[in-house]
Parts: C-alpha cells; structure tokens; sequence
C-alpha cells in the first residue's frame, strides 16, 4: 500500500489531502439510500453502465477516485454481484470510508497508480468519475488508466468540441479547499486520439451533457471555455476493450440531458455540505 505524504504529492494535488475534503465527501453519508440511488441514477456514466454491464463478465469492479465510499454504497446495494475495490490518494478520506464500509476493499494509491494490480490481480472493469481532469499530467495519467483493466472502463471528463486542450493546469484550474488544482478540458477529438493510440477497442459510446464549464464553481479557464460555441460538456465514456485491433471500432457520440429534477437534488445536497463547512 502506498503511503504517500503531503509533501510528497504534486502541489495540484494538495487539496485532496486535507480533512476538509474527507468531511465534503463524507457528507454524501448523510443521504439516505433512495436520496443517494436517485442521484447517481441521474448520471450518464452510470446510465452507460447500465447498458452495458451484461457484457462484461467479469467481476472486479475498481473505482478510481473513490474518497469516502459513497459510491460503493451505491454500487453494494445496486449491483450486489460485482466483487468492488476502492482506490484514493487520500488517506483522510480512506479511513472514512473504512470505518462506514468494514467489509469492503478500500486501498491507497500514489498519483500513477502504480500499485493497483498488486491490490487487485484482475482489473475487469474500471470506473473513474471526476479523476483524469484533476490531474497535472492528464495524458500521461489517462494512458496510465487505459492500460489497466481488460474488459470494459467508463470515465467521466470535460470536453471541448472545439480547440485544444490546454495541457498546462496553471491555465485551466478551479480553487478547491482553497488551494489550486488542475481542471483539465480535453479536447473530445484529441481524447478520442489518446484511446485509439493506446487500447484495442470495439465500441466507444461517449455522451455529452453541454453547459458553460467556464465561470463557475471557482474555475480559471481558458477564456474560450467562458462561450457556447465552444462546446464544453461534462462528458461520459464508455470504452469496451478488445485483445485484438478492431478495424473499424464502433464509436457511438451523443449529447444527453440529465434529469433536472436529479440533479437539482444533487445540487442542493451539495450546496447545504458546502455551507455547512464553510466553503461557500
């Protein structure tokens, strides 16, 4: 198990590492389960799961990412049959999620998730929400990531329909606990480059929910990311790996609104956690 220090992480990673970021996340906990149920059901990567789960066969769920556990809660409840393991940089937020969960599988990683198969010796499918755009180096991590499991991965990023990615998180960040971390837009064509280049794949479904990324939540964007035309969307990836190159992977693209009503919810939940700990 990696043991990290603060002072080792990448300074765009020093937010992660506080007890302020475990409270936040530890505050799903307060959900009630149908609260916690409707809210990821509301959410396209988990809707892609959905659809897609049937054909992965094997059992080892990991989720990159997974702070205080909350989403294994949904996941124990909802897809009882998966055998799931958790996987955060930060301790604060692991020990949290340990205490709630005993008889899950909670572990540490360091920033390139080098000891994840040590963790778990079969990576079938790989979940990451919300990961890949926080990090300084997200190309290098994004290859890291697709390397891992041999079936099937959904992952949740920013895109941009139009320009390019800004690879330089000085650039394109958001205040966060009151520090800078990376908030990484890639361009989608640019991603869609990176898997080919990098895994054999059959089916590439990936759904956009547009909206306006720049200007909101204590972002510091790329000025263009401010405007419509630029086709910024939290986008859904659903990637179903293959052992052998595939000629003509399919590659479905679509843009997908999210139920208003479950994510006012979301919203709402979000902002009484922030307001009770003093971050808004």
């Amino acid at each position: 198990m990696s043991t990290n220090s603060t002072s080792e992480l990448h300074e765009g990673h020093q937010a992660f590492k506080q007890d302020v970021h475990a409270k936040f996340f530890d505050g799903w906990a307060s959900f009630p389960l149908s609260a916690l149920k409707k809210t990821y059901e509301s959410f396209n990567e988990v809707a892609l799961y959905r659809k897609y789960r049937s054909q992965i066969k094997g059992k080892n769920f990991v989720e990159i990412g997974c702070a205080t556990g909350e989403f294994y809660r949904f996941v124990s409840n909802v897809f009882p049959d998966v055998d799931y393991h958790g996987f955060d940089i930060s301790e604060q937020a692991l020990a949290k999620a340990r205490s709630k969960y005993k008889n899950a599988k909670f572990f540490q990683c360091d920033e390139m998730l080098s000891n994840l198969e040590e963790n778990c010796k079969s990576i079938d499918f790989l979940y990451a929400r919300d990961v890949v755009l926080h990090q300084p180096n997200p190309v290098e991590f994004l290859e890291r990531v697709l390397a891992l499991p041999k079936e099937a991965a959904i992952l949740r990023v920013r895109t941009r329909d139009k320009g390019t990615t800004v690879l330089d998180y000085k650039d394109s960040c958001q205040w966060f606990y009151n520090k800078w971390v990376p908030y990484m837009i890639f361009n989608v064509d640019e991603m869609i480059d990176i898997i080919k280049r990098n895994v054999n794949f059959s089916k590439l479904h990936i759904v956009k929910h547009y909206m306006q990324l720049g200007g909101h939540n204590s972002r510091y964007l790329p000025k263009d990311c401010y405007y419509e035309e630029t086709g910024t969307a939290e986008t859904s990836f659903y990637l179903e790996l293959s052992e052998e190159k595939v000629d003509n992977p399919e590659i479905i693209i679509e843009s997908k609104e999210d139920s208003q009503a479950d994510i006012s919810l979301f919203e709402r939940g979000l902002g009484y956690l922030n307001r009770r700990l003093g971050l808004r």
